[in-house]
């Protein structure tokens, strides 16, 4: 229960820091070349005992690509991304960070095994949505945050949700990142 509140606090203390320098008109999208996997390592390695809570594994590509894009910002997105799915995924289920490139972008995406119903989809990327009731803790500001960064790299995001017969459910974020 500490670590939740732990995570909980400190999530929604980065939302607000992350909301007001992305929205501010002086900020700058620093571009940088940087490789992918030792960012995604640091991310999954803060989230560890978060994880380990539920008993969630854990997975990302061994393949290391490299990105060019603003560090704090891809960071912010996959922070979020991994936080969220670890939050509303259930117990023992695996939670998986992949990247793809080809020679026009880069792709990176967080897959979970979770649902969202398509009366949320709609409005996810909207500032200060929760699902769930009001006591739903959280800013709403997570995901508007990733989609803000995401178009400040001239990128794309998208969402896929789907309830399957045989299998669990599973929830997609792609983040597409010209090159």
């Amino acid at each position: 229960i500490v670590a939740r509140e732990e995570y909980m606090i400190e999530e929604n203390i980065n939302d607000f820091v992350n909301f007001l320098s992305v929205t501010d008109t002086k900020y700058k999208n620093e571009i940088s070349e940087f490789p992918l996997n030792p960012l995604i390592q640091n991310i999954i390695s803060n989230f560890t005992s978060l994880s380990e809570i539920k008993n969630i594994r854990l997975s990302y590509p061994q393949k290391d690509i490299k990105i060019c894009a603003n560090k704090d910002g891809i960071f912010t997105i996959l922070n979020n991304l991994l936080y969220n799915a670890i939050r509303f995924s259930p117990e023992n289920s695996t939670i998986c960070v992949y990247t793809l490139e080809d020679y026009k972008k880069v792709v990176l995406g967080v897959k979970s095994d979770t649902f969202i119903p398509k009366e949320h989809r709609k409005n996810i990327f909207d500032y200060y949505y929760k699902m769930g009731s009001e006591k739903e803790k959280g800013t709403g500001l997570g995901l508007p945050i990733v989609k803000l960064i995401v178009e400040k790299h001239n990128g794309a995001i998208k969402l896929i949700s789907e309830m399957r017969k045989d299998k669990p459910p599973f929830t997609k974020f792609i983040i597409q990142i010209p090159k």
